[in-house]
């Protein structure tokens, strides 16, 4: 894996980054991520989605699914998005057709129908402030 000058790597930081937007520190959190990123790990598919667990965490639900939809725009399907855009829409669930969208985009076969089923529950069951946080899993996993 690569390190940088200060000896941590990219999961180091991506832990400390997901610290600190639990902290509500989305700006430093973001920061502290981006100085984990080499050239050649993350692929950017990865670090994008970390981006978007950063907002989620730091409870900006909408920036996480903006982050989402411009790398959904790019590729096809995407695996680990579906449960971000579920617990996107518990906190938020005005923002289930955005969600519903992201979701159309990234995910494929009978995991899509699961993700649309469980955006379609999380917005019938009305708000919900904490739901679990979801890290998930290591970039490129």
């Amino acid at each position: 894996m690569l390190r940088d000058d200060s000896g941590l790597d990219y999961e180091g930081r991506r832990a400390q980054a997901f610290a600190l937007a639990l902290g509500g520190r989305a700006d430093k959190a973001l920061r502290e991520l981006n100085e984990g990123w080499a050239d050649d790990w993350p692929p950017p598919s990865a670090y994008a989605l970390d981006v978007s667990r950063i907002h989620f965490l730091a409870g900006e639900c909408e920036r996480a699914l903006s982050a989402l939809r411009l790398e959904t725009c790019t590729r096809g399907p995407w695996e680990g998005v579906g449960e971000l855009v579920v617990g996107c829409v518990r906190r938020d669930p005005a923002l289930w057709r955005r969600g519903f969208g992201i979701a159309l985009s990234a995910e494929s076969g009978s995991l899509r129908l699961r993700t649309l089923a469980a955006i379609v529950r999380a917005r019938l069951a009305g708000r919900d402030p904490d739901p679990a946080p979801l890290p998930g899993a290591s970039p490129g996993s």
